[in-house]
């Protein structure tokens, strides 16, 4: 039997359902853990804004239609069965962010290790289920650390941040205002503060609560302003990044974007500038900032699925010796069983008169032939049903060792 074969998954991508669908079985996780703990020896779901799937120990074979009909249930998609190593290898693209939406998504292989962990601090997981997601967390990991796959903004927030930097030679030490603090903006905010150190970082929204929550959500150290003050600070800035809804109108006219020294970075749909060349850049040329930097990432993908093949071999290698470790453990096990029981026997006879290496003698002896008994049954059953080789290979073993 392939040591994977037990291992089974059930998936719904962004390439299967929309983000309503996705977004609404996300909430759903903890149910799934729930209701699904008895369809196999083990499970682990791993749920994201892109992905909601369904990892299970299934010995049996019929687990996984069980939790493939209660996903369809839940999302009205028809979700993806995957068994063994093909559920192996699609985990590991996962983890690795060659599966997302965004290709080298860094923070995938973080969910797919914390979901992992919730399921096996709850009791929830196999043994194999554990060996085959820290394979693939150990996998993740390597890719980033062994290719550029992670290299260069993707997403259009972090592909402003990097497009800025590169123009202003970084923004260490520069004067930075963001406008907006929805989820753009916040994700602006959040590569802009762990790659970077700005002076001073103005944050502008008609909500100051919400300014500041987006502030502390992404780490940062700032400001908050009203959003009419954003014109005047435009004018005292190094860097605008504008991601902000206003209906079409403009925040910053060409009269406020001539007269300052910043650059102007606005992803805001529609734009809330007015283009200028080398100084207000707009969506078109953070698209095409991200372009390159996909580009880039796309040439280690054969590299990154090399590494992958390359781990998902040793977790094959590492399953199929793990009954070998099981049946060692259990030898262990009996073996200082009978040593305990031999040598309490002996200090009785050495109580009684005996002598002590005559009594040492009687319980080596007792202990080698109990030992020898079980191990004689088992040589017995392999050569009666065809396995002499083994046979001949555990006395050449023991042959070596008597050296």
């Amino acid at each position: 039997m392939e040591p994977l074969s037990r291992l089974a998954a059930v998936v719904v991508t962004y390439r299967d359902a929309g983000k309503e669908v996705l977004e609404g079985l996300e909430r759903l996780a903890d149910k799934a853990l729930d209701e699904l703990a008895g369809a196999g020896e083990g499970i682990v779901v791993v749920a994201t804004c892109n992905r909601f799937e369904i990892y299970l120990d299934d010995p049996r074979g019929t687990g996984v239609e069980v939790a493939a009909s209660w996903l369809k249930e839940k999302s009205g998609v028809e979700p993806r069965l995957l068994r063994g190593r093909s559920a192996a290898w699609h985990l590991f693209r996962v983890a690795a962010g060659l599966d997302s939406a965004i290709l080298g998504d860094h923070e995938v292989v973080v969910q797919v290790r914390d979901s992992w962990l919730k399921a096996k601090e709850g009791g929830l997981t196999s043994r194999l289920l554990d060996e085959v997601f820290h394979r693939a967390v150990a996998a993740g990991r390597r890719v980033r650390r062994e290719t550029g796959l992670g290299e260069g903004a993707v997403g259009y927030p972090a592909a402003a941040v990097q497009l800025a930097s590169r123009l202003l030679g970084g923004l260490d030490g520069r004067s930075v205002l963001v406008v907006g603090a929805g989820q753009a903006a916040r994700s602006a905010l959040k590569v802009l503060c762990s790659k970077w150190s700005p002076a001073r970082l103005t944050i502008a929204n008609r909500t100051l609560g919400r300014a500041m929550e987006a502030l502390e959500e992404a780490g940062c150290q700032g400001d908050a302003v009203p959003l009419e003050e954003a014109p005047k600070l435009a004018l005292e800035s190094d860097l605008v990044i504008a991601a902000v809804s206003l209906g079409g109108g403009k925040l910053f006219p060409r009269g406020i974007t001539e007269k300052s020294p910043a650059l102007f970075v606005d992803i805001s749909l529609p734009p809330v500038t007015e283009r200028i060349p080398g100084k207000v850049f707009l969506m078109n040329d953070v698209e095409e900032e991200a372009r390159r930097s996909l580009e880039q990432r796309r040439k280690w993908v054969p590299k990154a699925e090399e590494i992958l093949r390359e781990e998902l071999g040793k977790l094959e290698e590492r399953l199929h010796v793990l009954p070998v470790e099981d049946a060692l453990r259990s030898i262990m096990n009996t073996a200082s069983i009978i040593m305990e029981r031999e040598l309490a026997l002996a200090e009785k006879n050495i109580a009684r008169g005996m002598n002590p290496e005559e009594a040492l003698r009687i319980a080596m002896k007792s202990y080698t032939k109990k030992m020898a008994r079980s191990l004689a049954e088992a040589l017995k059953q392999l050569a009666a049903t065809g396995h002499g080789a083994c046979v001949d290979e555990i006395a050449r073993a023991y042959a070596q060792a008597k050296h």
